[in-house]
């Protein structure tokens, strides 16, 4: 099965193909406001490396979220066009998700961390079993004030924004997986969407939205509004 792997949730953007759970290619960035100018272009190539084109694609994974306003809306305009376009499905996977995917822990829990452009934090559970990830609790949002509850969890943390938090909070320092393993790829999307599309976990392409936990104000953030959880 021929998936696109489209991941765009953080400052990491990236296209990728795979064949079931198989690498062909992939193309990464970690370079800020590039979404929109150099999606396009990832996706081509991306493509074109593993001797494809988008008649081929059997499915779409994108990232959902949560994560940049902008970076998702860019993600799933592109999905949802080659979706349509294609008449394949589309299916979502959840960023912090995928986060969780990408640590090679054998047992224990994982909660990636997401900071929000409020200043608040996204987080959630993930257990480790053999390898495998299974959520445990929902996202939840946390403000500077109420951040200590997060720390009471009893696990490992894992977040793109480790040296801010480590500095706001010393209090987390050590218990913290490298920062590499922080940055969602579009590999791991395709791979979480292969096993979501053989569940049946398919999106409305017609209504399928970012999971966004905040209203966009430009130049101005604006107080989380409501809680979601999307598995």
């Amino acid at each position: 099965m021929n998936i696109l792997g489209i991941e765009t949730s953080t400052q990491m953007c990236s296209a990728a193909v795979t064949v079931n759970e198989r690498l062909l290619s992939e193309y990464r960035t970690n370079i800020k406001n590039i979404h929109a100018s150099k999606l396009g272009a990832m996706i081509t190539n991306t493509l074109q490396d593993a001797g494809m084109q988008s008649a081929n694609l059997h499915c779409i994974a994108v990232a959902i979220g949560p994560g940049s306003f902008t970076g998702l809306r860019i993600g799933l305009s592109f999905a949802k066009g080659l979706c349509f376009a294609q008449n394949i499905p589309l299916v979502a996977v959840n960023t912090l998700e995928a986060m969780a995917y990408q640590v090679p822990l054998k047992m224990g829990n994982i909660i990636p961390i997401l900071k929000s452009r409020a200043g608040e934090f996204l987080a959630a559970t993930f257990k480790k079993e053999n390898f495998a990830t299974h959520a445990d609790k929902k996202i939840a949002v946390f403000t500077h004030d109420t951040f200590s509850e997060l720390m009471k969890s009893d696990g490992f943390f894992l977040s793109p924004s480790q040296g801010e938090i480590e500095k706001q909070f010393p209090q987390t320092a050590g218990r913290f997986i490298p920062e590499f393993f922080a940055h969602p790829a579009a590999a791991t999307i395709a791979m979480l969407g292969y096993d979501k599309f053989k569940q049946q976990k398919i999106e409305n392409t017609d209504i399928a939205e970012p999971l966004y936990f905040q209203d966009f104000v430009p130049g101005k953030p604006k107080d989380f509004k409501k809680i979601h959880d999307h598995n």
